[in-house]
């Protein structure tokens, strides 16, 4: 096991030994054997070129951590923590995605058209969607990072670099195993087990599993004391390998894994409020935070299955892998009115407490990812002990997914949330690469490598605003909506087809296609299912939508004034040459009704557009349409209408590789 320690400990020391020797032999210089056995390193063996070699002979930048230096230092499950050990690598969770960082370079586009700047890998199969890596990071012989350009050596090209995670191969030889568990501070729970069985000297399996729970280190501080906070943990998952090895020429390796994690969401906390309330950072508890509206809530399984098959013809070695992995992710943010700071009002909002917390404000957002990939790649590997040694592969990838994402606004007045719903995307990579290494004598060698890809990708759905104006005597109705019971329809709308939509029947009945279930006090159904059925706009008259100073009956420019647009697009690319084509289509939908001056006027200073849209959708914490709009109508001011302008097009950036 000393064979595979840390490369970075090794690359930091490895000098200091010599100085410190050097110093004692000027005191009491040892017999010349045992000053040999000092100064012997283990090699570190790493599989970065898909071939196994001594790192220090590695002609690049890579670095190998062992699975028993991540159990010592305390990382465990948590993958992230891996970027302390990595000098220029940065990690961060960006809701279920790990987006990695090699030396700047990197994705922060995780929605469905991206794809990760530094390739993530398990055993060498590449993971496209890196949701729940987490929950593989368990029983593991080492994890290899090689920082670079990757596209002449793996079948998937990885700009910035890769991390691949090696799992504890069977052993043909012993039986044994481990169990281990943990107990800590936050009510930490977890326990880890490995079990490895010899099956006759050919075969052996390996079982192993894992369970962790974890309280947040957040804490709720406002009034609301039934929500548990952001960032609880519970995960668990399971893994069977089986290793056939009948002589020293086939290979056969087949694995399953699956990962499960649940629990509150990840954790987050503003501090505007407290900051413009004048308090400085160490006067601040930043863990406690006012919670409102719905329950955190995160979903998330992975899962897959891989074969990689090898025979040895002498002069080259054949290989073949294979994988599958099914992504399932789903997810409810938790919300908040920011952290609590001291003298601030954290009761319930009402006519004698008009500065409190309005704990019944549900606006937040829904997320679903649903991805599943297959992966093929063929590989011809030249003898280790060649002079010129060399690879050279064929690859293809297949991913369908269906992506459904809703910033929903509770007590909106013009607007209430944003929808993309992308029931078709696809996604195709076929490559072609070589790579080459020549020794021209012991210290001096020669690289190089080739690489052709050919790319497409499509995405078919909708994408827009959910917007309804209800003008009452004295000002506009707000909207209840996302109160408890209420769940998006996503892949369930019966109708992703906007052509032919014109007449408010047509449109009202397009936006509640939108809701699987109302919530128990939602107020949308009410408002405009009449419209639905070819009927007049229902005016509902509560003081949780201002009935307390607006009135009945609604005036005449009443309307549902937008919904989600087509949205579909097309992209393709190839390399080298770098040519590439690619085709939008979008549409708008808004309604142009009669208005009055005032609600004219507001309407021109303040547009809004239907189907535009970002390559990345922000998080609750970053600046989006959806979450100042939730910021400003959960307090009851005017949110703008959507434009009336000339539709606007959805363009996705393409992915590029060059070699």
């Amino acid at each position: 096991m000393r064979a595979r320690s840390s490369a970075s400990l090794f690359a930091t020391t490895s000098v200091l030994p010599a100085m410190a020797q050097t110093a004692a032999s000027r005191e009491d210089a040892p017999p010349s054997g045992q000053a040999s056995e000092a100064t012997t390193l283990d090699a570190v063996i790493v599989t970065v070129e898909r071939r196994e070699q001594d790192l220090q002979k590695y002609a690049g930048t890579a670095q190998s951590i062992s699975g028993d230096d991540t159990r010592a230092l305390g990382i465990n499950n948590e993958l992230r923590n891996i970027q302390t050990l990595v000098p220029g690598m940065n990690m961060a969770n960006q809701e279920g995605n790990l987006e990695i960082f090699i030396r700047g370079v990197g994705s922060a586009n995780n929605t469905e058209l991206g794809d990760p700047g530094a390739a993530p890998h398990i055993n060498g199969a590449y993971i496209p969607r890196p949701r729940g890596l987490g929950a593989m990071f368990f029983d593991i012989e080492r994890v290899e990072i090689n920082k670079g350009p990757q596209g002449t050596l793996r079948g998937r090209n990885a700009l910035a670099g890769t991390l691949n995670i090696i799992t504890k191969r069977p052993d043909l030889d012993a039986f044994g195993g481990y169990a281990q568990l943990e107990a800590g501070n936050r009510d930490h729970r977890a326990g880890e087990f490995a079990l490895n069985l010899p099956l006759g000297g050919w075969a052996a399996l390996r079982v192993a599993g894992y369970k962790n729970e974890k309280g947040s280190s957040f804490e709720n501080a406002g009034a609301a004391r039934h929500l548990d906070p952001a960032g609880i943990q519970d995960e668990k998952g399971g893994r069977i390998s089986f290793l056939y090895r009948p002589d020293d020429k086939l290979s056969v390796l087949l694995m399953a894994d699956m990962g499960k994690e649940g629990g509150t969401g990840y954790p987050g906390a503003n501090i505007i409020g407290a900051v413009r309330a004048g308090f400085m950072p160490d006067e601040l508890d930043l863990r406690k935070v006012i919670y409102r509206g719905a329950q955190g809530r995160l979903d998330s399984t992975n899962w897959g299955a891989l074969a990689n098959i090898s025979y040895d013809f002498g002069p080259v070695t054949l290989e073949y892998h294979a994988s599958y992995r099914d992504v399932d992710f789903q997810q409810v943010n938790a919300q908040s009115e920011g952290i609590w700071w001291p003298g601030r009002n954290v009761d319930p909002v009402s006519p004698d407490n008009p500065g409190g917390i309005d704990y019944d404000n549900y606006s937040t957002q829904y997320w679903m990812t649903l991805s599943k990939s297959k992966i093929h790649e063929l590989r011809l590997v030249s003898d280790d002990d060649a002079r010129f040694r060399w690879t050279a592969g064929l690859f293809h990838f297949e991913e369908e997914q269906q992506v459904g994402y809703l910033s929903l606004v509770d007590k909106g007045r013009w607007y209430s949330g944003t929808e993309f719903t992308m029931p078709d995307v696809k996604g195709r990579s076929s490559a072609i690469f070589a790579d080459g290494t020549f020794d021209i004598n012991d210290r001096l060698r020669i690289k190089g490598g080739l690489r052709y890809t050919e790319e497409y990708k499509s995405r078919y759905g909708i994408g827009g605003n959910w917007a309804l104006g209800l003008p009452g005597v004295g000002g506009d109705f707000a909207t209840r909506l996302g109160t408890p019971g209420f769940k998006p329809a996503f892949m369930r709308r019966p109708n992703f087809d906007v052509t032919g939509i014109t007449s408010q029947a047509d449109r009202a009945r397009f936006l509640l296609e939108g809701i699987l279930s109302h919530g128990a006090n939602d107020t949308i159904l009410a408002q405009i299912g009449p419209v639905a059925d070819g009927g007049d706009f229902g005016c509902i008259d509560r003081p949780d939508i201002g009935g307390d100073t607006i009135d009945c009956p609604y005036q005449s420019w009443v309307q549902v004034s937008g919904i989600p647009g087509s949205s579909s697009a097309k992209a393709s690319s190839t390399s080298p040459t770098g040519a590439s084509a690619w085709s939008t289509t979008g549409a708008t939908t808004t309604c142009s009704m009669p208005r009055s001056p005032v609600a004219t006027r507001r309407a021109a200073s303040m547009t809004r557009s239907t189907s535009t849209r970002s390559p990345r959708r922000s998080s609750p914490s970053r600046s989006s349409p959806g979450k100042s709009a939730a910021s400003t109508a959960g307090a009851g001011s005017a949110v703008p209408r959507p434009s009336t302008s000339a539709p606007s097009t959805t363009t996705i950036p393409t992915r590029f590789s060059r070699t």
